[in-house]
């Protein structure tokens, strides 16, 4: 089914990232930082929970987040999402063979 994250930031700094990862640890939820390469932007680090099965889940986290003043962004990947990023995955590990 449907699987919901929720992304709380966006740095450059892999430090300022752990930062908040931290600050949410503090509230009792469990954030992962994960860099992505941006063309416009180089790396960023994203602080993002989840994947939430339901809708309810992730909303009880987010209301827990903005409570905090941690606003997020809603992530929503539908199963052709994972296939499409598995396949993308895929040939790029492909690639560096």
């Amino acid at each position: 089914g449907t699987k919901y994250y929720l992304q709380v930031g966006a740095f450059n700094s892999s430090a300022d990232a752990d930062n908040l990862k931290a600050r949410i640890a503090l509230i009792g939820l469990q954030a992962e930082v994960k860099a992505a390469t941006l063309q416009d932007k180089g790396v960023i680090h994203r602080v993002r929970l989840g994947p939430y099965k339901t809708h309810d889940d992730m909303s009880r986290a987010r209301d827990e987040l903005t409570q905090n003043g941690m606003p997020t962004s809603v992530i929503t990947l539908k199963p052709k999402s994972y296939l499409a990023l598995n396949l993308i995955v895929l040939n790029y590990d492909r690639r560096l063979k």
